[in-house]
């Protein structure tokens, strides 16, 4: 038999610990599963619909919405202050926004940290965001099968060095799990200029994945050229 909350309780918890937006540290319900207050949420700029990237290693790119605003601002905490538990609103955001069901999909690949970027975070981000479609769908996370070389960050780089630096900066690990895929999705949180995502994508499908699902939380404005697709 389910228990009901005593609404008493409710409100001495609202009022001893109130809920605050991470955002614009705003009061906001604390029953409610967004982790930030109506109004920031008016203000995150989504994309419209989903689009292809114009890249043969892609074959659908989604993003859920800008990099900018209070979604940078959820983000940027998602990454560098440990607020791991931002990671269902995330999803719920990216699911909402995609045009094609998560149903098609035969896997989750996160884009895989630097041994030493993961410590100093303490957990690989894409991870979470991976683990947290898994769950909901049923579908199996290759956590492995993508490896990172040590190499400089991409977020200093400009744009031509980035498809350089990230070209060589992964290499496969377990190809053998992938040989009879038909379709992964491979998620991370920000999609920039799109160079790790082709060169983690290329990687895949020399091991033998069909087709490759591009997915993140945010994309930069005007870094990434892509155009509808259908």
């Amino acid at each position: 038999m389910e228990r009901k909350i005593n609404p008493l309780l409710i409100w001495i918890a609202e009022f001893l610990f109130p809920a605050t937006c991470l955002t614009c540290r705003a009061r906001r319900p604390r029953w409610s599963s967004s982790v930030i207050c109506a109004r920031c949420a008016s203000q995150i700029i989504p994309y419209q619909g989903s689009y292809r990237a114009l890249v043969p290693e892609i074959d659908f790119f989604h993003a859920a919405g800008f990099f900018q605003g209070p979604l940078r601002r959820v983000i940027l905490a998602f990454k560098y202050q440990r607020k791991a538990a931002v990671t269902p609103f995330l999803i719920d955001f990216f699911v909402r926004t995609c045009s094609r069901p998560l149903t098609e999909i035969d896997c989750v690949i996160p884009v895989p940290l630097s041994w030493w970027s993961e410590l100093r975070r303490g957990y690989n981000q894409s991870k979470l965001l991976a683990d947290e479609i898994g769950r909901r769908y049923g579908k199996p996370v290759h956590r492995g099968c993508l490896r990172r070389r040590w190499g400089p960050s991409q977020t200093r780089l400009s744009r031509s060095a980035r498809f350089q630096n990230a070209s060589a900066g992964f290499r496969l690990s377990r190809s053998h799990s992938l040989q009879r895929l038909n379709t992964v999705l491979l998620i991370d949180d920000v999609c920039t200029t799109g160079a790790t995502l082709r060169a983690c994508a290329r990687l895949l499908k020399k091991a033998g994945v069909k087709r490759v699902w591009g997915g993140t939380i945010a994309q930069k404005v005007g870094d990434f050229r892509v155009r509808k697709g259908s």
